[in-house]
């Protein structure tokens, strides 16, 4: 049976995601040690909401089995599968982390996939009550051990992800060092200030390291023209508003 915290914050998650963007922005956060990893960014995260749970095993990368028999999906990444390369080391790396520990889950938006997988963002609690928890998918993203990827409408931490995988890519680390498909991604793709493949697709998604986020822009807005496009960054052209709308992106408030 699920334990429940019954002290469980409703503190406002988008300011809190906003104020640890810019400290990570700013000061580079340190972060702190953990069940014996390396220091990381991913973590210094107040969670203080969302189910208790004991992970029985790892799945595999990106999948969870809890005591209490759900399968958990980890929200926003995609992990290699068995028999694909460096499978093992994602693999090994989630299950050192958090198999037969108790974590904290976390619903956004879906709740369940279509397997019948919970969707949850986990976190690793620090054990100490005034101490922070780490965010388990950008751990595991800042490594490069799986990939970052777009989980709309599940977008809660996005932009914490983009920057981490950027800086996975930009260091060649995990994947992007050892698999040769994702270093040909990275090579045609995380480019930055690409150009739109087609003329009716023009609209820019772009993502702001300030309080602006995830925000598109159609020619006319302000800005438009000096606009830069980086995929690295999770940024993208869309060829209508609606699809920018269904990734996640909301329109610029300096636009007509």
């Amino acid at each position: 049976m699920k334990k429940i915290n019954k002290k469980l914050s409703k503190a406002k998650t988008g300011a809190i995601v906003g104020a640890v963007t810019l400290l990570m922005a700013v000061s580079g956060l340190t972060g702190y040690k953990l069940v014996e990893v390396e220091d990381s960014k991913s973590g210094d995260f107040d969670c203080s909401c969302g189910d208790l749970a004991v992970v029985e095993r790892v799945v595999d990368g990106d999948t969870l089995l809890m005591e209490s028999g759900d399968r958990v999906r980890l929200i926003g990444v995609d992990a290699p599968d068995r028999g694909e390369c460096y499978f093992e080391e994602s693999f090994k790396a989630l299950q050192k982390l958090v198999e037969g520990k108790e974590v904290r889950l976390e619903k956004d938006v879906s709740g369940v996939d279509q397997y019948g997988r919970l969707l949850r963002h986990v976190f690793l609690d620090s054990g100490e009550a005034k101490k922070d928890g780490l965010i388990v998918s950008n751990y595991l993203v800042e490594r490069g051990l799986v990939e970052a990827v777009n989980s709309a409408p599940d977008l809660r931490y996005r932009r914490m992800m983009v920057g981490l995988q950027q800086e996975a890519v930009r260091k060649d680390l995990g994947i992007w060092k050892n698999c040769e498909e994702k270093k040909k991604k990275a090579e045609s793709q995380w480019q930055v200030n690409v150009e739109p493949e087609s003329e009716d697709c023009i609209i820019k998604g772009n993502v702001s390291q300030h309080e602006a986020g995830m925000i598109y822009m159609v020619p006319g807005c302000d800005n438009y023209l000096t606009t830069k496009i980086d995929p690295s960054r999770g940024e993208k052209y869309f060829c209508t508003e609606k699809e920018a709308q269904e990734a996640g992106f909301r329109k610029a408030e300096n636009c007509p």
